[in-house]
């Protein structure tokens, strides 16, 4: 499961760790394309960023600038999540801990159309 990716690098990642997968016996069906973010929404992007920046500070002792180098961060609207997640989407994520968004994204992603 990647935890440091972007949108791009992500759309050869589900091909690689299923081929993996089948390398050790595994049913490439059975593995489920997942990402891994940190995720704090806020009433506006300055306060889900001030808040994850709160979080990483005291968790890991470094600004969620320097966590950004090893981890996926998203602080901000609800809506701007949506829009964050897409590319991910459409590169093939279908697990992620905002899972509860992806029915946001689908209809947000089809009115786009």
């Amino acid at each position: 499961m990647p935890v440091h990716i972007d949108a791009e690098g992500y759309r050869h990642s589900p091909g690689q760790i299923r081929e993996h997968g089948v390398n050790f016996g595994r049913n490439p069906d059975d593995i489920l394309p997942t990402m891994y973010i940190n995720v704090n929404i806020g009433q506006d992007t300055a306060s889900g960023e001030a808040a994850l920046n709160g979080y990483t500070t005291r968790y890991y002792q470094l600004p969620q600038a320097t966590m950004s180098n090893y981890q996926n961060y998203y602080g901000g609207t609800e809506k701007g999540l949506v829009e964050h997640l897409r590319e991910f989407v459409e590169a093939g994520c279908r697990h992620h801990p905002a899972h509860r968004h992806v029915h946001r994204l689908r209809r947000h992603a089809a009115r786009d159309r």
